[in-house]
């Protein structure tokens, strides 16, 4: 979160024209670090007992389909948390209720999302199983190693570009849900339906 912070920082300043250092999304993290630990232990907090009710719940069919809408719902309701964090200078509580006003406010009250930077991730992801698997199948265990830590390296990548593209991407639909407007590079209509009503 710490880092995510930072990274926003410096692409809303990018996206308003300017030159980001690192010094830049470093120094808005720090400024923000109070906040940014608060909001750390609530995440971790709420991941908790999701995953403790999901493993209750663990052979109730109807129980996993309402355990999954509510995790969406506060992905959807916490979705802006950071940007008005460090932009509008809010508390974590009084954040969590900008980013609910300012996705209501922009795509409606029953909104669903519908784009996903990480499902596109993690099918990449997904493929680095296969040379660990033909490494396997040698039976080499010196193969095996190398393959492995590269693959590895190769899942740290990608992990580290796709938090990225979903910081950047996360900074362009605030701008345009606090401005109106399509930060440059970025398509007006792909901004709007980054979120769909329901039943849509």
């Amino acid at each position: 979160i710490f880092f995510n912070v930072g990274l926003v920082a410096c692409a809303r300043i990018r996206l308003q024209g300017g030159d980001p250092t690192v010094k830049d999304g470093m120094n808005a993290a720090i400024k923000h670090l109070p906040n940014i630990l608060l909001w750390a232990v609530i995440s971790a907090t709420v991941g908790l007992i999701l995953r403790m009710i999901s493993d209750k719940l663990e052979n109730n069919f109807l129980g996993q389909i309402l355990l999954s809408l509510l995790g969406m719902a506060w992905t959807l309701v916490t979705f802006f948390v950071v940007p008005v964090m460090i932009f509008e200078n809010k508390s974590v509580f009084e954040s969590i209720k900008g980013s609910t006003h300012l996705l209501k406010k922009t795509w409606g009250e029953t909104v669903v999302g519908q784009f996903s930077i990480g499902g596109i991730f993690l099918l990449l992801g997904v493929v680095g199983i296969v040379p660990l698997g033909i490494a396997l199948l040698s039976g080499s265990l010196g193969v095996v190693l190398i393959v492995g830590v590269g693959v590895v390296m190769y899942w740290v990548v990608l992990g580290v570009v796709s938090a990225s593209l979903q910081g950047i991407y996360l900074t362009a639909l605030y701008h345009y849900a606090t401005t109106g407007k399509a930060p440059q590079g970025f398509d007006a209509e792909e901004i709007k339906e980054a979120f769909v009503r329901k039943g849509k």
